[in-house]
Formats: structure tokens, sequence, C-alpha cells
């Protein structure tokens, strides 16, 4: 179980992400949207959303700022099968007019771990070390191991319907890794393909 410091200070980081979203939805306008479908697991439970605006907007071109927080990821780790991994991330996102309706885009940006999915947990209990005669492994504590995510990146379409609604589909990699009193170890990114809809504010 995580200490109460460290789940205090995750909530936190989701109340500030989820109010300056909800501010600057308001106060600026911009487009939220809303993702559905399955992660490379085929894990339907899937809940992402986010928000974007832009900073710069030529005839063609513009280039936004955005954040965005999924739920529910899954995949395997070296302790268990995990299927609540939370990710949130900021970026951003360059965008291409294609027609009045149409068009394409990409993203960069930075995400970080805001649920481990007791990842963390389970190695500080006990990592498996390969190299000596203990299989148990060795006992730590929470601080010898921290999951993180790094640099994501994506592209996608995006397709208006009607006045401010649209729907788009988008594919997202945002890396993971365990750093442990061991050393550090690289998951298989958390990759996704997604259908959204989206509504400009």
């Amino acid at each position: 179980m995580e200490p109460f410091g460290k789940l205090k200070s995750k909530g936190a980081l989701m109340n500030n992400l989820l109010s300056i979203v909800l501010f600057l939805s308001f106060s600026l306008g911009g487009t939220s949207y809303l993702v559905f479908g399955s992660d490379h697991d085929d894990n339907s439970d899937i809940k992402s959303f986010g928000y974007n605006h832009n900073v710069l907007k030529l005839s063609n071109f513009a280039l936004g700022l955005g954040g965005d927080y999924s739920a529910n990821l899954s995949g395997d780790s070296y302790f268990n099968s995990y299927d609540n991994l939370d990710l949130v991330s900021i970026y951003l996102l360059p965008s291409f007019k294609i027609t009045n309706k149409v068009a394409i885009w990409s993203s960069i940006g930075f995400s970080l771990v805001a649920n481990d999915s007791d990842i963390e947990s389970l190695c500080s209990q006990g990592f498996p070390d390969s190299s000596s005669d203990n299989p148990s492994g060795w006992e730590g504590t929470t601080e010898d191991c921290k999951l993180k995510s790094g640099l994501s990146y994506g592209f996608g379409l995006h397709y208006i319907l009607v006045d401010k609604f649209g729907i788009g589909a988008r594919y997202v990699s945002q890396p993971l890794e365990l750093t442990s009193y061991e050393g550090h170890f690289g998951y298989e990114d958390m990759e996704r393909i997604n259908l959204y809809l989206s509504y400009q504010f």
C-alpha cells in the first residue's frame, strides 16, 4: 500500500489538472475530447479525456497546448498483470487543416504516472534478483522503486461533424520505465489507437 503522503500528492496533481482544464475551457475557449476504445491488450475499460487550446493560429496551421488523463490502462509488469495504470500528460499539438472540416495533427509531450497499479509496492517487497542465488530478491521500501513515464508522442486525424462537435482517430505512445535499487528496467511502451469525440468551446 502506498504511503499516505504519496497518495495525497497524486490526488493533488489530478485535482490541479482538472481545475486547469475546466478553467481554460470556460474562460479561454478550446477543444475538449473524450476517448473511447481499447489499448494494445484489448482493454475496453479505458477512460481518457483531455483538453487543448491553440496558442498560435494561422490560415492552415495551428499550434496547441494541451493535457490528457488516461485511466485503467492494462499490461504486464515484472510482478503482476495490471489493469488500472493511470497516466497524465501535457503536450504541444501542431495541426494542419486539409479542408474546412478535416485536419491532421501530431503531438509531442511528457507523461507522468498518476497511479502505478501497485507496481512500486510489489517491487519494494521483493525485486527478483536473477544475478544472485536469492530468487526472492531483496527487501526495500517504495523509495527504492519508481515507475516513470517520459517523452510521449502521437498523431491523428480530426473531422468536424456539425457546429462544434467533431470525431477523430489517434495513435499515442507513452514510455514506461521502472527505476529500482537493481537498475533500470524498460517496459513495453503504452501504445494505443483510439477513436475520440471532441467539443469546441
